[in-house]
């Protein structure tokens, strides 16, 4: 699913945030700015730690 973004030169992650009631994972996809990785990370974790409370 990073296709697209890879080719745009633009960093992607794929983080499972949520469940639904049985139990399956759903995919959450990050974009950031090129070259700002960093950031994206970042934005990441703030996500996950908003999320699993």
């Amino acid at each position: 699913m990073n296709t697209i973004w890879t080719f745009c030169g633009t960093p992607a992650l794929n983080v499972p945030l949520l469940q639904s009631p049985e139990g399956l994972p759903f995919g959450v996809q990050v974009v950031g700015a090129r070259d700002d990785d960093a950031r994206l990370f970042r934005t990441t974790r703030w996500l996950l730690d908003i999320l699993k409370d």
